[in-house]
């Protein structure tokens, strides 16, 4: 690609503060546009569509070509302001001048393949963050004490991160065998367990609403599940000026990469629809064979708060739902706590061990 392709004009949507010419952000608290420097703030129009696309049709514009050059490649914009050109990495949608500090945001209509649909705004600031960040700890039994009461030395940086949501109707074959562990006691007195397995077999009809698949290259799944939920109750026709002031990602991964991770969320609703039909145990094998139907899908911008602190000469990155203030599990833990909580499995064990050697 030649610096003739890369080289991008950001158009801004950095209107000036009326008052006094100053940029406006984001106030999460108002939910409105706010000037730091006069503390003026100017609503805005919001609206719910509540967007949902056939999925066949995503496929088709989901351009992969596309996707992989802004992806892949860095992008040379210039700052309307003082003119600077500024490097952006593929992945942000949304950045701001190094050198003169205007908020510039990119218009969902420039970015390569799938447009935004929906976005989460961020429901609190960045000092009302810190404070969540404490009552979270507080609800962490391995966290350490001390962070439960003062949030340590770091910075805290909102961020946007790219997901999709699907809807599916499912149905589903099953066979598989399950079983139950079933104690008796002997004429000698002596207790014995008996494990009984039985087949079983049907179909399964589901409906997955709004199964949420991360598409971004700074967290994972795992990390996602650790922040869920959200309100999808809540959110708002994607808008350039919630991003004011905040960073935002586009997506990773391809529409159809990302629905192939959503069948295995999927799959695991329909196990535990299927497994609450019966009375059981354990189970020794399940196999399942679903078709799908009527999928759709969301492209939606959600809101994260990361906290990289340090504890203990160490760097952490925990992350917290910037709607709801719900703390994910990437943070320290106590080696005092988990020493305790190992002591007191092993201490449980070797008292069963000796109830059974006692009754024998």
């Amino acid at each position: 690609m030649t610096l003739e392709e890369n080289q991008v004009l950001l158009k801004s949507t950095n209107d000036k503060c009326k008052n006094c010419g100053g940029d406006l952000t984001f106030d999460p608290s108002t939910q409105d546009l706010r000037c730091p420097n006069c503390d003026s703030h100017f609503p805005f129009a919001k609206t719910q569509t509540a967007r949902k696309h056939n999925l066949s049709e995503g496929l088709k514009l989901d351009d992969s070509n596309a996707h992989d050059k802004w992806a892949s490649s860095m992008k040379m914009v210039k700052c309307q302001t003082c003119g600077a050109e500024i490097m952006l990495s593929g992945l942000d949608i949304s950045t701001c001048c190094p050198y003169c500090g205007s908020n510039y945001v990119s218009e969902s209509q420039s970015l390569p393949g799938l447009k935004p649909d929906e976005i989460i705004p961020f429901m609190f600031d960045h000092n009302s963050a810190g404070d969540l960040f404490i009552k979270g700890m507080k609800k962490k039994f391995f966290a350490p004490s001390k962070l439960k009461k003062k949030l340590p030395e770091g910075t805290i940086q909102g961020i946007y991160v790219p997901a999709f949501t699907f809807d599916a109707d499912t149905n589903t074959t099953y066979k598989g065998r399950l079983y139950n562990d079933k104690t008796y006691t002997d004429s000698k007195g002596n207790s014995h367990t008996k494990r009984e397995y039985f087949s079983i077999s049907g179909t399964q009809d589901c409906y997955h609403k709004d199964v949420v698949i991360e598409s971004s290259s700074r967290i994972n799944d795992k990390i996602m599940r650790g922040l869920l939920p959200y309100n999808f109750d809540n959110d708002y026709d994607y808008d350039t000026n919630f991003a004011r002031g905040y960073s935002i990602e586009h997506y990773n991964e391809s529409l159809s990469v990302s629905f192939e991770k959503s069948k295995q969320k999927m799959e695991e609703e329909i196990k535990s629809a299927i497994l609450r039909r019966y009375d059981y145990d354990g189970v020794d094998y399940l196999n399942l064979n679903t078709s799908y139907y009527n999928e759709k899908y969301s492209y939606r911008i959600l809101p994260i708060y990361s906290f990289n602190i340090i504890w203990k000469k160490k760097n952490y990155m925990v992350f917290m739902n910037g709607q709801t203030g719900k703390v994910g599990n990437q943070y320290p833990k106590s080696p005092l706590k988990i020493a305790l909580v190992v002591f007191i499995g092993i201490a449980i064990l070797a008292g069963l061990v000796v109830l059974w050697l006692y009754g024998k």
